[in-house]
């Protein structure tokens, strides 16, 4: 069983644990934004230190990687977090279109929700006894598309 998704009057730490790994787009577009923000770095400072304008500056070489290593670390994280956010919106956005969920109108303001995903009709007895043992006072099944 795995859960889709959960609509909670207030935060509840458990369900993120319970909710599953991070989508591997997310963590591709992490990484791929990370090295594409610290490359872009490294080559903007080398190109404008070394070929636009070679200036010397207190005997420092033109190369000074060291030097370089704020900007491109600083770089590297914004272009991932830009890549995850991307991804993440991209990857919800396409899950819910596909899906319709839950309708606030069907759920209170103070009731709690869970949307949970049976892979085979086997399942589903075993996923209704969980639901009955977790204090489930209503349980509604949805065919998807």
């Amino acid at each position: 069983l795995a859960i889709r998704d959960a609509i909670t009057p207030y935060p509840v730490p458990a369900l993120a644990r319970l909710g599953g790994p991070v989508p591997p787009a997310i963590a591709r577009a992490c990484l791929a934004g990370g090295v594409i923000g610290g490359a872009s770095a490294l080559a903007l400072q080398a190109w404008t230190t070394m070929a636009s304008w070679p200036l010397d500056v207190g005997g420092k070489p033109l190369a000074a990687w060291l030097a370089w290593m704020p900007v491109t670390f600083e770089l590297a994280v914004l272009v991932a977090a830009f890549g995850a956010a991307g991804a993440f919106v991209a990857t919800r956005e396409s899950a819910r279109a596909s899906t319709a969920g839950p309708t606030v109108e069907d759920i209170g303001p103070a009731s709690f929700a869970l949307e949970i995903r049976v892979p085979a009709e086997a399942e589903l007895e075993r996923a209704r006894e969980a639901c009955r043992l977790a204090g489930a006072s209503a349980f509604a099944l949805r065919e998807e598309p």
